[in-house]
């Protein structure tokens, strides 16, 4: 039995939005079985490939702004660069 939120104003709205949902997968599931098999595994590609795109949320590099900084608190920047620069001839 589906839980009706008490805070819906329109209990019958939502099953009317599934039932057409449903009525429009149907439709899709039904079309796509009058292609031909490489029409349908490009479709099931370009799906997938949709789907993966919707899951993973963006991010931008700046989120990583400020992250470990305390580790560079206690070190000299000129010693640091110096030992650094001077591996490179090694």
């Amino acid at each position: 039995m589906k839980k009706i939120s008490p805070l819906r104003q329109n209990p019958g709205e939502e099953d009317a939005q599934e039932s057409a949902m449903a009525s429009s997968y149907e439709s899709v599931l039904a079309l796509a079985s009058t292609l031909s098999r490489e029409e349908q595994k490009k479709l099931v590609e370009k799906l997938a490939s949709s789907a993966r795109r919707e899951a993973e949320p963006s991010h931008s590099t700046m989120e990583l702004e400020g992250m470990g900084k305390e580790i560079w608190q206690s070190v000299d920047v000129d010693e640091y660069l110096r030992q650094e620069r001077d591996s490179w001839d090694k």
